[in-house]
């Protein structure tokens, strides 16, 4: 049966740990501080579709403020490890309720060899995911495409792009607390992004990890950042860029029946 589609951004309340819808009510700003991961917490739908009998739900804070995606130089062909063992562990406790996630396969191009990774979410327990970057684009519409946009962010050689811009240019932004991202849900809860349009900024992380590793470099990943973009960074707890203050944000998938009926 076809639904209403609910759009990018609708929120909802919700409790993973009992698995189940809670009341605005119930929920205080206490709620969203990083490495809360139980209670009434604030969730976010995103890419929905008639067709689906699920809801993707992002949450609006770090269950983990700080983990290294991968600590091994020069390893990102293997995947997130050390942020899906965070994730797991952060998440142990939440209901079996939780729709588990599918895999998620990464493939591409770096060095002219071909490189790719699966994540089976049922090896760290089936309660929550990372969203990827792939997800990122389709929420904000970026080109995945070099002649389409310029963007080509998930080719060799890709861009980052802000959430609200085109590329690396910011077009439809301007850095000032006076004027909010369409998309601070997506980076709300970030240390220093008041400037970049968030609604509340918190300090002890400076963004999150996708699921995706970044095509044109062995030691770099995909993270939601401060600055409202999606961006690559190094990885190990040595001082690279963001590395050392890039989190957890979990995604769980909830069935439109058990949701907003």
């Amino acid at each position: 049966e076809k639904q209403e589609i609910k759009e990018n951004g609708t929120k909802v309340y919700f409790n993973p740990v009992e698995g189940k819808q809670c009341s605005e009510d119930d929920y205080t700003t206490n709620q969203s501080k990083t490495g809360v991961k139980e209670g009434c917490m604030q969730w976010y739908i995103f890419n929905d579709n008639e067709e689906s009998a699920v809801y993707n739900l992002i949450l609006d804070h770090n269950i983990v403020g700080k983990v290294a995606w991968y600590k091994t130089a020069e390893d990102n062909m293997k995947g997130p490890k050390e942020a899906l063992e965070a994730l797991s562990e952060a998440t142990t406790n939440w209901s079996d309720k939780l729709v588990a996630p599918g895999t998620y396969t990464a493939s591409w191009n770096y060095d002219e060899q071909p490189h790719k990774y699966t994540i089976n979410y049922s090896d760290y327990g089936n309660r929550a995911r990372l969203i990827s970057a792939e997800e990122i684009a389709e929420i904000t519409g970026a080109s995945k495409t070099s002649d389409v946009g310029g963007i080509g962010w998930n080719l060799h050689n890709g861009a980052w792009f802000y959430l609200d811009g085109t590329g690396n240019n910011w077009q439809t932004m301007v850095a000032s607390s006076s004027k909010k991202s369409k998309y601070a849900w997506l980076f709300d809860n970030i240390a220093n992004c008041i400037s970049y349009g968030c609604n509340v900024i918190q300090s002890g992380t400076n963004g999150y990890w996708t699921s995706s590793a970044y095509a044109s470099s062995s030691s770099e990943a995909w993270y939601v950042s401060s600055y409202g973009r999606l961006r690559y960074s190094g990885y190990l707890y040595d001082g690279q860029q963001h590395s050392g203050n890039t989190g957890v944000r979990p995604v769980i998938t909830v069935n439109k029946s058990d949701l907003l009926n």
